[in-house]
């Protein structure tokens, strides 16, 4: 067993491609998407969520991935239900057919993932192209030719991978939670100035329920606009 392939068996990935339930969970952006949008998540999981740097790779043909890997074995379900809120969250002005996440919830009884399953980098297609697992510094470089024409090098990839921490249960868990939609809830019918005197009767909570509204992206625009604009209100009759 080489280095490349110890990375993958740590991480889980080793058995992604088998079509089986895994440690490994993966995020796959297609053209004409921009690989930026997926650097965006990759920067995000580890701003707001506070999970480790996961990896990131380029499929060999016309994608860009998240290669993400946990320390304990999740079901299909729950690993559908945080990729899914990532894309809810980060990607929501994305079409959902340029995204494809992997595993699906739909398991077979003894467990294992539908099929469908993700080729793990690096791997030779057949047009000759290579996929690989790519520093996320240069992964914009690839937006025209998410590819390789040369093998990229086998301790290359190791190196690469050998950066990447698993996540555990409970880091998981936590992420979950801030990804649910349910986390600030703003009526789109209701004017954020009234959700704000309603979100408590003293200053300080509505000055904090606002600072959220505003800082949340998964809010439409101008709620957020809203929110802004009643702070400053507040602050000014202060």
């Amino acid at each position: 067993m080489n280095r490349l392939d110890m990375q993958l068996q740590r991480l889980g990935f080793d058995q992604v491609n088998r079509g089986r339930s895994s440690n490994g969970l993966v995020l796959e952006l297609h053209k004409p998407a921009k690989p930026a949008y997926l650097l965006e998540v990759w920067r995000a999981v580890q701003r707001d969520l506070g999970l480790p740097p996961p990896a990131l790779a380029i499929s060999g043909m016309d994608a860009y991935q998240v290669w993400f890997a946990t320390s304990a074995q999740l079901k299909p379900a729950q690993a559908f239900d945080f990729l899914s809120g990532l894309c809810n969250r980060y990607l929501s002005e994305l079409p959902g057919e340029s995204m494809r996440i992997w595993p699906q919830p739909a398991a077979d009884a003894s467990g294992q993932a539908s099929a469908d399953a993700m080729e793990v980098p690096p791997k030779k297609l057949a047009d000759g192209r290579w996929s690989a697992f790519v520093l996320p510094s240069l992964i914009e470089m690839f937006e025209d030719e998410p590819w390789l024409e040369i093998e990229p090098g086998v301790d290359a990839q190791a190196d690469l991978l050998a950066r990447v921490e698993p996540f555990g249960i409970d880091e998981f868990n936590a992420a979950l939670q801030l990804l649910s939609p349910e986390k600030i809830q703003v009526p789109a019918t209701m004017p954020v100035r009234q959700a704000a005197a309603e979100a408590g009767a003293s200053a300080a909570r509505a000055r904090e329920f606002l600072l959220s509204v505003m800082d949340d992206q998964s809010l439409a625009i101008d709620l957020r606009v809203q929110a802004a604009v009643a702070l400053l209100a507040a602050s000014n009759a202060s």
